[in-house]
């Protein structure tokens, strides 16, 4: 996509009319991928430094609802060796939907949780930076402590920056503890003395003793597992060339096969940034490439037992060098020589298929060990995989039922892809999938008995019911069980498919 011309300033007609189409075209797949995202989907978008601005202006155009996040990933720490600068990374837009609160970006933290439930956090602030009474003088005072009873009571009055002989010891019954660190040193509280006696007054803060020395902890209730993300990633695992194209090469035992695959650990973090805390999650890549996205899924689901489902969408598109090759021998799209030399056949599909079997078609094992000790590439993933060729149909054939059996694998798809989705190779009055969790009632007359054999499989979540009437359909519908998801075939069929119309934007 990138088409301006870097070695000077001056842009020709034909690179602007080039950008133009590469805006227009753009601006029409995230049109889509809107519509696409469930109410708590996030759509992550990576790019190079070429169109970073112009993608994000478009960003904020389409999706004005949404918030934009720009993370910085180095994927190249050796760097380019461009002009002036030496590029060494890419960026990854995240937009998040900013009505939905059930929406978590983060990373799991690294917390102790105590056998209650509840998180420990160490009250008296550490480390060497902003630490100490003259970095933060508001934070440095004493909590009063019942020794008795191991009990925060509150706080004691402030004391000015300057003053060096505070009250220490007792105060009544109860005793003075500053944040004072073994060493003598004057030390903070991690929070100010308002916010400190709202949790002494909670119960939150918890004092024991070690040492002969009271310890102060605040009691977390309710700990948030995740912690926020920085916006620059700089991870040795990220590197494109070692975890891409390296990659790539070893599993498919080809060179120069595929140009710039993403690290499959960095694809692996953008998504572990937003389906972490969703084991079920539905991931869609309509921008396959080399299918890192199906293999970054099946890396997570090894790490929690997730149930995570992924959708590649690619053509089969042959390199341009190659082609002209192809077409000097006489071969042309459409010929099965010329075909097995894109995209889908020559590095999709086979990469999809090596990492989950765990060896190649001529049953020789992968090579090499995943990062995150889950294990060889040889051990594989315990995942399916099915394949689909997208074509066109004729909308009057579906219209009169007679693409029936073309159209099974997307009902099966929007059940869930669970089970098998082979259905009768004839026409018959129903059929309730065996295995899988739709059916589809193709005969009004055959109600009664359908709904007979719906109640006998409550796993069925799906059922599409065929008939060009929608008076039909409702009739039909109130007489099923209520508890199921109803879709009309093939009037909704061809008005929720239809495409290169304007109303698919």
């Amino acid at each position: 996509a990138r088409d301006w011309k870097y070695n000077n300033d001056y842009v020709d007609k034909k690179d602007k009319w080039r950008h133009s189409k590469w805006l227009a075209f753009m601006e029409r797949r995230v049109r889509l991928a809107k519509r696409l995202l469930k109410p708590d989907g996030v759509l992550i978008v990576t790019i190079d430094e070429h169109e970073v601005l112009h993608l994000g202006m478009l960003l904020e155009q389409v999706l004005p609802e949404y918030a934009l996040h720009v993370v910085t990933i180095v994927n190249n720490p050796k760097g380019t060796g461009k002009r002036n600068f030496g590029r060494s990374g890419e960026y990854a837009f995240f937009c998040c939907p900013e009505t939905e609160k059930d929406v978590i970006i983060g990373t799991p933290k690294k917390i102790k949780i105590g056998s209650d439930g509840f998180e420990r956090r160490y009250l008296r602030r550490r480390g060497e930076e902003s630490s100490y009474r003259s970095d933060r003088p508001n934070q440095f005072y004493a909590i009063l402590v019942d020794e008795k009873t191991l009990r925060a009571q509150g706080v004691d009055g402030e004391i000015a920056k300057d003053v060096k002989d505070y009250p220490t010891g007792k105060k009544g019954a109860l005793t003075r503890v500053y944040p004072i660190d073994n060493e003598g040193a004057e030390r903070t509280w991690c929070y100010e003395r308002g916010r400190m006696q709202k949790y002494v007054l909670a119960g939150d803060i918890e004092v024991t003793r070690k040492n002969g020395r009271l310890i102060m902890n605040r009691i977390i209730r309710n700990p948030n597992p995740y912690k926020r993300l920085k916006t620059v990633w700089w991870e040795a695992a990220h590197d494109a060339g070692q975890y891409g194209t390296n990659m790539v090469k070893a599993i498919l035992k080809k060179r120069g096969i595929f140009s710039f695959p993403k690290s499959l650990y960095a694809v692996r973090d953008c998504l572990l940034a937003v389906v972490r805390s969703r084991p079920n999650a539905v991931i869609l890549d309509f921008f396959a490439g080399s299918g890192t996205t199906l293999h970054a899924t099946c890396l997570l689901n090894a790490m929690d037992s997730g149930r995570r489902r992924c959708i590649l969408v690619t053509n089969n598109e042959v390199n341009e060098k190659v082609a002209k090759k192809l077409y000097k021998k006489g071969l042309y799209p459409g010929d099965p020589k010329f075909e097995e030399q894109g995209i889908f056949e020559s590095v999709t599909m086979l990469r999809s298929k090596y990492v989950v079997n765990g060896h190649r078609d001529d049953d020789s094992l992968l090579e090499g060990d995943y990062l995150d000790n889950v294990g060889s590439f040889a051990r594989g993933f315990a995942e399916n995989v099915e394949f689909f060729n997208l074509h066109f149909l004729d909308p009057h054939e579906v219209a009169y039922n007679r693409q029936f059996q073309s159209i099974q694998p997307l009902l099966w798809m929007i059940a869930g892809a669970f089970g098998n989705h082979d259905g009768p190779k004839k026409r018959v009055p129903y059929f309730i999938q065996k295995g899988s969790c739709y059916a589809v009632l193709d005969s009004a007359a055959h109600l009664a008995e359908f709904h007979a054999e719906i109640l006998k499989r409550p796993d069925i979540t799906h059922v599409f019911v065929v008939t060009d009437s929608h008076e039909a359909y409702q009739e039909m519908v109130a007489q099923l069980p209520a508890n199921r998801s109803y879709s009309m075939l093939f009037r909704d069929y061809l008005e929720n498919f239809r495409i290169n119309t304007e109303r698919s934007l």
